[in-house]
């Protein structure tokens, strides 16, 4: 059996994939929360407390508390934008993915890329599911995204199957 899907690499793919690369962990959606949080409360009691006490060491906290903030959203809306960016030229145009029993390999074709290679499922650290693309994660950071916009309803579910069957428990679905 072999399941054959083409897809198309975009920016929203590559943006929603930073984004739960870095928050795929409760631990690191609460540190995130908790660090949003305290930023946004030192920020408004020191401003608060240098309008109406006219203490000036408080502006300093409000300094700091801002500089948090603005790091934050930040990180959070443009981190992405930047690295997309600077990643574009390395990036194919077109992916194919080739799935057998045993292994899979993919195929990459661009203005400055063409590669092909083969991973055998051992390799293959975790696979999630989410509501717009397959995440395969392997060794060394290298992550492998199939985005659902590429895919009919038909190998969306093909797929589903296929990776529960064949990873078990590595394959773990996060659809809402």
């Amino acid at each position: 059996m072999s399941i054959e899907i083409q897809t198309k690499f975009d920016y929203v793919t590559f943006r929603d994939c930073i984004r739960f690369q870095l928050f795929k962990t409760k631990l690191s959606k609460v540190f995130t929360t908790v660090l949003l949080i305290m930023s946004s409360l030192v920020l408004s009691v020191s401003l608060l407390a240098w309008i109406f006490l006219s203490d000036v060491s408080y502006l300093t906290y409000s300094v700091f508390g801002a500089i948090c903030l603005i790091m934050l959203l930040l990180f959070y809306f443009v981190g992405p934008t930047m690295v997309y960016r600077m990643s574009k030229p390395m990036m194919a145009d077109e992916t194919i993915y080739r799935f057998y029993d045993n292994h899979f390999e993919f195929f990459s074709v661009g203005d400055n890329v063409q590669s092909s290679n083969l991973f055998q499922y051992e390799t293959i650290q975790k696979v999630y599911e989410v509501n717009r693309a397959y995440y395969l994660f392997a060794p060394y950071y290298l992550v492998f995204v199939l985005p659902k916009h590429c895919l009919s309803s038909e190998q969306i579910l093909q797929l589903s199957d296929f990776f529960s069957s064949h990873l078990g428990k590595k394959y773990e679905k996060r659809v809402k």
